[in-house]
């Protein structure tokens, strides 16, 4: 009970304990009903007025009543958990600087997408000097800018993330042929091809 105390979900409202409220009144009226029933057929005029009373039927009626209560509650807890968890799940697979997935999204979308694909790998060249010479707060401003740039220029990506500080990555479902190279091999190889290929061109860029 104190580790569900503790939990984001808690809703302070035990649905349990209605559910065994019910069931408690449900059980003590039929003891009753039976009861009476007995009394009644010894002697009709010993419980009077109580006689025409169907203790069952008032009980059932609570009874109904607290599942309702229960299923209520127990519904919003349910609700609240799978929002909390989906929330937990955004946060984990979230760059919070720029709103993509992060690597280990990334990583996981690969390893289970089948099918052809195309990677994109890019690195925002000279984001070290923006921070030696504008401090972090314009670098974090510039990335989050090419991440803007990113999702429009990517549109139909199927994902799009920031795999490191200045690195990000774009994947692609079913690509035109005459965009990429039919590649094949698992995907940690595709990675690496288009990574080495990313380096490559930004050294000649340097050069």
């Amino acid at each position: 009970q104190r580790e569900r105390e503790k939990s984001a979900t808690y809703t302070d409202v035990d649905a349990n304990s209605y559910l065994l409220i019910g069931f408690v009144i449900l059980i003590s009226v039929t003891f009753i009903e039976i009861f009476k029933y007995n009394l009644v057929k010894l002697n009709s005029s010993f419980l009077g007025e109580y006689a025409n009373i169907n203790f069952l039927t008032i009980g059932s009626l609570y009874f109904i009543i607290c599942l309702f209560i229960y299923y209520f509650f127990h519904g919003i807890d349910h609700m609240n958990a799978q929002f909390l968890q989906e929330h937990l799940e955004g946060l984990a697979y979230t760059d919070a600087l720029t709103g993509l997935m992060n690597r280990a999204k990334c990583m996981q979308y690969l390893a289970s997408v089948t099918g052809t694909y195309a990677i994109v790998s890019l690195d925002l060249d000279r984001l070290k000097t923006i921070n030696d010479n504008f401090g972090h707060n314009e670098g974090d401003k510039m990335i989050k800018a090419f991440a803007d740039l990113l999702e429009k220029a990517f549109e139909t990506a199927s994902i799009i993330g920031r795999t490191g500080g200045d690195e990000f990555l774009v994947a692609i479902e079913n690509p035109s042929a005459t965009i990429c190279e039919d590649q094949s091999g698992k995907f940690e190889n595709i990675f690496y091809l288009a990574d080495t290929r990313m380096y490559k061109i930004k050294e000649a860029h340097h050069e």
